[in-house]
């Protein structure tokens, strides 16, 4: 079966994209072909397996890309990640009957409720417009795939089909190691919300008490200058041997620290896509137990 994933904002080597669907339909013997919007060519070469960027440019635009694209390739299945190609979606699907997946891995109304700096009654309304947007586009979608509990009741509650597929790491990818380093990760983006300041000053009783303990902190910033920020928070601490706050690093690389650590941690502020939705990180803690 040929299979065509599109994305307008995801890198070719996302965890749940890529390391998740795309390999694991690989592996069953599909055909996959991912396109992405304005995206370096990042995905490793694999039987079966083919990438299409196109430049950066408005969805409308895309997703006209997309429609010639599907065209060309002539998928048997369509998945979109975004609601936002679900109208191109839809004219594929018109044009040749084929089913389209919806895969929602994303709390779009509290994402925005968490991060947008707008005025909190301005936010409201922008969410009620995106919101009543995004359902009249559901029904392109013949399933909707959710990446948790509380996304896939909403979208049934909505009259969609759904399936949850949750964001467990590959088995094969973690290699945990019985003889723990006294060692707490996290690893994400960085961002003041995530209560990564409060986790570097937390850390000094910590320190106090056990004097070996270490913390390392990776990932990419949501706001520029947030990683020196917290180099800073570090700085005033003292704590610049049992703290590094370092940019984000190759995904095996964060899974081997991972499996080598004693905690992994989530110090999330309480706002409201946190309220709801379970990070990734949090399936790969598991897997390392």
């Amino acid at each position: 079966m040929k299979v065509m994933i599109a994305t307008a904002g995801h890198s070719p080597d996302d965890d749940r994209i890529f390391h998740r669907m795309t390999r694991s339909l690989l592996e069953a013997g599909h055909k996959v072909l991912l396109v992405t919007r304005g995206q370096p060519d990042t995905a490793p070469e694999l039987d079966g397996f083919q990438h299409v960027n196109f430049p950066a440019q408005p969805v409308t635009g895309f997703g006209r890309a997309l429609e010639q694209l599907a065209r060309e390739w002539q998928p048997q299945v369509l998945q979109v990640r975004n609601f936002e190609l679900l109208a191109a979606a839809g004219r594929i699907k018109s044009a040749s009957g084929i089913p389209v997946i919806y895969d929602v891995g994303d709390h779009h109304r509290e994402m925005y409720a968490t991060f947008s700096s707008k005025p909190p009654v301005i936010k409201q309304l922008i969410n009620w417009g995106l919101v009543r947007f995004e359902r009249t586009l559901l029904k392109h979608a013949d399933v909707v795939t959710a990446a948790s509990k509380t996304i896939e009741e909403r979208y049934r509650s909505w009259g969609c089909k759904t399936v949850p597929v949750f964001n467990y790491p590959r088995h094969e990818e973690i290699e945990a190691d019985l003889a723990r380093e006294p060692l707490a990760i996290y690893h994400g983006q960085l961002s003041i919300e995530r209560g990564l300041g409060t986790l570097i000053n937390a850390f000094v009783e910590v320190i106090r008490r056990r004097p070996e303990a270490r913390l390392e902190i990776y990932g990419s910033e949501r706001v520029p200058d947030t990683l020196s920020q917290l180099q800073e928070v570090v700085q005033r601490n003292g704590l610049e041997g049992s703290i590094t706050v370092s940019p984000a690093i190759a995904r095996q690389q964060v899974l081997a620290r991972l499996g080598k650590a004693a905690i992994g941690v989530i110090p999330f502020h309480n706002k409201p896509l946190f309220r709801v939705a379970p990070p990734n990180k949090l399936y790969e803690y598991y897997a390392c137990r």
